[in-house]
């Protein structure tokens, strides 16, 4: 005992002497182009987050100075309104999302909708000091607004379910319900006059109704389908802004719009403007002088003169359909919810005040040039989609592809593996765009001759890496799938065909292994099929799979074609996702990745590292992760905090990848809500990832071998990367074991073939038994024999065999060759690429060959 006493006060010492260890040090923090601090771990931002809105409601505080903002994260920004800087941040623990918002007159308190209550801050502290419990509804976008009395006394909350409940702002009593039977409330405000209360509803009928919940009157508004609304500041003027339905027997209106002004207080109306689209939006002054409304066909803003009725400006709105017209309390700037923005004018001069480089939406697509120094960003709003290219190193904001280039909600996008080619698939054709011309260069339709009233919807796209072809699915008004291959430049087919289909979802992939196949899944099996002949090769199944769970996100493969992932989750949580992974050549499905809100995934160019793309609401990380794991292992590796809401693979899913790494893996890409991508910086996670797996010994070889022709895809991968990662002494060991193929013996193969027809069922069912253990060998042979006319039961033999071929390899010593070919492909040096051209001049028809063969295509091509 008293030794070990002494022992520890020696150690105690040292430790005094030496100090405290040191923790490794913390990624540096970096700032963007605009003064924003970027999350620990990040590179470049492109774009910006000032102005960004992740959420429906904004609202001006009353002196003007301050905007306060919602997000669907369940946070409240508010910023600063003259720069757009974020002021402060008010979070709640536990709240999800965040609805409708209102300032207090003196602007001291805050009210904010979310799914649990109605909650006041205090704008000072930063500190929510009362919560109002919300009746019990299905979603939260049941309230359609909040509102408080003008001598900041009542708090009114509106249900679109449950009329207006009235609550003491400053105690949280619960007072009086405004007509408690309403069903379809659209708007209301205070009347400034005597705190009485203006309703409309969406039957098109508007009320005054005192405190105690008795109404005073009514008037009616022109029956519409769909309608905006405003209130004058002084409660004497509605506007309302009408999509007019359309007239019984299909007849098409020409003035679909209807803007009108009413006097609220003799509830007649004073003014009407028809317009060419449906009124969406409309605001008035807080002088009552400018009214200003927009059109869902229009991108202009546009601001008349109340007395004269004359139009004064129009205000560009340059991505997307403004909504939320709401002025500041001067009346100077008039600002409006745009996508996931906010836009601000002055309405003086129509200068936008809010202008910043970059997206209005969120960013859904991002793709890597091949020398990895500037990165095409792709966005779609409700109109139609928008390409902007950046510089990749200093986040430099370059160029946006003309206006002409119309990806529309239908629309399908592909760009090509150097992103120097975007491809663009809306109904009946595939246009091709040159990013760096900026212009489109051909237009390829589906149908030469295309039938009367036929069209094609083009449901996915790729382009092989060379270039040349482009493979395109497309379904019909009859529901006829057609997979087509056509020459990229002259758009001739190279092959065409038509299918119907038994599942009902298509997910487009990058092409890999000269473009010959593409995935289907109906969200519980995955459908590997060749494009040229439509034939299944395999399919992959989860292993015991939840009663409810089903593949919801985007089918993804490697780099190389080796592995394949998807997402899957019970269909109606978030909170219970995976991600799955299989082995393609062999259809082994490896451990599954348990990832409770994953969004997005995308492998690394090394094949070995998974990013998997979280959304913000995930408990363990308030403002949503990247994790990123090493596959060999199942372990984490690394992981990037704190970038906000990742744009989910069903989000853009068509052609959609929020996350992309750059071509030297070091740097990942993030596609956000908020309109921005951030790139991070790997590097150490790449590290990790290498530093892995143990050191291998020569006495290891033997057991890691024997992996490789095992059926655990988890445990083969472990060992195909630590033989990779051991090229000294595992180079040498391969070298012993593998030769190239020989061509089989042909008497042999045509007393097999011919067994197939024996009379005896033991004969036949050996025959066939032997033929499965040449493998690719003899495909040659029983192609020919299929040829000649044989008989039924030997051509249905034949076609068993053939099949068994392409589909998925089972045989133990199979499937150690296609995982030693992994290995040297994976080893990355002279050595290993002198072995696969050595293994890759074997007899042609063997499996050996033909993957040595594709593993050196993949080596030797600029854009693997």
């Amino acid at each position: 005992m008293r030794r070990r006493i002494r022992l520890l006060s020696v150690m105690l010492t040292i430790l005094a002497i030496a100090g405290p260890i040191q923790a490794e040090p913390s990624a540096k923090v970096r700032a963007d182009r605009y003064g924003d601090l970027l999350p620990t771990g990040a590179l470049v931002r492109l774009g910006t987050v000032r102005w960004r809105n992740q959420g429906r409601s904004f609202a001006f505080s009353p002196d003007g100075k301050r905007i306060a903002s919602s997000g669907f994260d369940g946070s409240l920004r508010i910023r600063d309104a003259a720069t757009g800087a974020e002021h402060r941040r008010l979070v709640e623990e536990r709240a999800v999302g965040c609805g409708r918002i209102a300032y207090s007159p003196d602007g001291k308190l805050l009210a904010a909708e979310d799914d649990q209550a109605i909650r006041l801050w205090d704008t000072a502290r930063g500190k929510c000091i009362r919560k109002l419990p919300r009746a019990k509804r299905n979603q939260f976008e049941d309230l359609v607004g909040l509102a408080f009395s003008p001598d900041g006394k009542l708090l009114a909350a509106g249900e679109e379910t449950g009329g207006i409940t009235l609550w003491d702002a400053r105690t949280g009593v619960r007072g009086e319900q405004i007509d408690p039977r309403e069903e379809k409330l659209h708007a209301f405000a205070f009347l400034p006059e005597d705190n009485r209360l203006l309703t409309v509803n969406r039957d098109g009928v508007a009320g005054v109704w005192e405190m105690d919940g008795r109404r005073r009157r009514t008037f009616r508004i022109d029956p519409q389908s769909g309608f905006s609304s405003a209130i004058s500041t002084d409660g004497k003027t509605l506007i309302v802004g009408i999509d007019r339905p359309a007239p019984p027997g299909g007849k098409e209106l020409l003035a679909p719009g209807l803007t009108s002004v009413w006097d609220i207080t003799t509830g007649k109306e004073r003014w009407r403007l028809e317009t060419q689209g449906s009124v969406i939006g409309v605001a008035l002054s807080p002088d009552g002088k400018t009214l200003a409304y927009i059109q869902d066909t229009a991108n202009v803003i546009q601001l008349r003169d109340m007395d004269s009725w004359k139009e004064l400006r129009r205000l560009a709105v340059v991505e997307g359909i403004a909504r939320n017209l709401t002025f500041s309390p001067d009346g100077k700037v008039l600002a409006a919810r745009v996508e996931n923005s906010l836009e601000l004018w002055d309405v003086a001069t129509g200068r936008s005040l809010s202008s910043r480089p970059g997206h209005a939406a969120a960013v859904g697509r991002v793709a890597f040039t091949a020398n990895g120094r500037q990165l095409v960003s792709i966005s779609r709003n409700q109109q139609l989609g928008t390409a902007r290219v950046w510089d990749a190193l200093t986040g430099q904001y370059l160029y946006m592809l003309p206006e002409d280039w119309n990806w529309t909600d239908a629309g399908v996008l592909c760009a090509s593996p150097d992103a120097k080619m975007l491809l663009l698939g809306d109904f009946d054709a595939i246009t091709v765009w040159d990013v760096a011309a900026r212009r489109s260069v051909r237009r390829l339709p589906i149908e030469k001759k295309p039938a009367p009233n036929s069209s094609q919807q083009i449901l996915a796209l790729a382009l092989s890496p060379d270039g040349r072809r482009i493979t395109s699915i497309s379904v019909d008004g009859d529901g006829r799938t057609t997979f087509l291959v056509c020459d990229a430049v002259s758009g001739a087919d190279l092959s065409r065909r038509v299918l119907v289909l038994r599942e009902g979802r298509i997910t487009p992939l990058p092409l890999f292994l000269n473009g010959r196949f593409a995935a289907t899944t109906d969200g519980r099996t995955v459908w590997f099929r060749d494009v040229v002949s439509g034939v299944v090769r395999q399919t992959f199944y989860m292993e015991k799979p939840a009663d409810d769970e089903v593949l919801s996100g985007r089918l993804t493969f490697s780099n190389d074609g080796r592995l394949l992932a998807c997402i899957s989750r019970p269909e109606r949580t978030y909170r219970k996702g995976k991600v799955r992974l299989w082995e393609v050549a062999t259809g082994a499905e490896l451990p599954p990745f348990l990832a409770p809100y994953v969004q997005a995934i995308a492998f690394a160019p090394d094949g070995r590292t998974l990013a998997m793309g979280d959304e913000a609401g995930d408990p363990s990380s308030e403002e949503g992760s990247i994790r990123l794991r090493d596959i060999a292992t199942g372990k984490e590796v690394g992981r990037c905090e704190g970038h906000g809401t990742i744009v989910g693979t069903s989000y853009l899913d068509p052609g959609g990848g929020a996350l992309a790494f750059s071509p030297d893996g070091q740097t990942l890409a993030t596609g956000l809500m908020d309109s921005t991508v951030l790139l991070w910086d790997v590097k150490p996670a790449l590290r990790r990832v290498k530093e892995a797996l143990p050191a291998v010994r020569e006495q290891d070889l033997p057991r890691l071998w024997a992996d490789l022709a095992g059926a655990d895809a988890r445990k083969a991968q472990a060992s195909i990367w630590a033989l990779a990662a051991a090229p000294k002494i595992a180079l040498p060991f391969l070298e012993q074991r593998l030769t190239p193929a020989r061509s089989a013996d042909a008497e042999r193969l045509r007393r097999l073939i011919a067994d197939l027809d024996s009379e005896q069922f033991p004969v036949r069912k050996a025959a066939s038994e032997e033929l499965r253990k040449f493998d690719l060998l003899a495909e040659p042979a029983l192609q020919k024999a299929l040829k000649g006319k044989p008989s039924l039961e030997s051509r249905r033999r034949i076609e068993e065999l053939l099949a068994f071929y392409r589909g998925p390899v089972v045989s133990d010593e199979t499937r150690r060759i296609v995982r030693a070919v992994t290995v040297l492909e994976y080893m990355k040096n002279e050595e290993a690429s002198r072995l696969l051209k050595k293994l890759s001049a074997g007899t042609p028809e063997a499996r050996l060959t033909r993957e040595a063969t594709a593993a050196l295509e993949r080596i030797r091509s600029p854009n693997p």
